[in-house]
């Protein structure tokens, strides 16, 4: 395919993959560029936040609502927090040996 947008980054491969399923599916020309990322995460967030309700879902997203709608407001900035894994111990025996 000619014109492609090429992704450069590791953590933007969710959003290419939407932008390029939604332009196939509408026919489009291809017309965002990496430098477009930031906007278009905060695009599919607001779409997909308007289009399921999460008030719907009682307190499973109590914590979100607020947040969520002072976003959509512009009030606050959208936050990534990735907590970081803990490694688990394990043991080096062979399975059929006691423990």
């Amino acid at each position: 395919m000619q014109d492609l947008p090429k992704q450069l980054y590791g953590n933007d491969c969710g959003i290419f993959m939407l932008m390029y399923s939604q332009y196939t599916v509408l026919e489009a020309q291809f017309d965002f560029t990496v430098e477009d990322m930031p906007t278009l995460r905060k695009w599919w967030c607001l779409l997909l936040m308007e289009t399921f309700d999460l008030g719907s879902y009682g307190k499973l997203f109590a914590h979100w609502t607020e947040e969520a709608k002072a976003m959509l407001r512009g009030e606050v900035q959208p936050v990534l927090r990735v907590k970081k894994r803990k490694l688990q111990q394990t043991d080096l025996l062979p399975a059929t040996q006691e423990r």
